[in-house]
């Protein structure tokens, strides 16, 4: 799976469009959507370089994204399964 199944599966979970998670617009509802793509793309194996490429954000941006992945994925059972889901997307199991 590319990374980019993994935006159009975070679009779906979070019910927000493509356009808007990789665009500049920094309205609350994206939030948390690109977080957890920053995270299940870091997961699986990604630098957070290449994440910041295709996410249209730079490096320092992914890294406290993750920070703030890991903070609601601890205070929200509802968040973790979508990243955990985003996170697993194509692995068999």
């Amino acid at each position: 799976m590319s990374y980019k199944d993994v935006i159009k599966e975070a679009c779906r979970l979070f019910d927000v469009h493509e356009r808007d998670l990789l665009g500049p617009a920094q309205f609350n509802f994206l939030i948390p959507a690109r977080f957890a793509v920053c995270k299940a793309l870091v997961d699986r194996g990604n630098s957070q370089t290449l994440v910041a490429k295709w996410m249209n954000r730079n490096r320092t941006t992914i890294r406290n994204a993750l920070i703030k992945a890991n903070y609601l994925s601890q205070h929200n059972p509802e968040y973790r399964a979508k990243v955990k889901a985003l996170t697993q997307l194509g692995v068999r199991q």
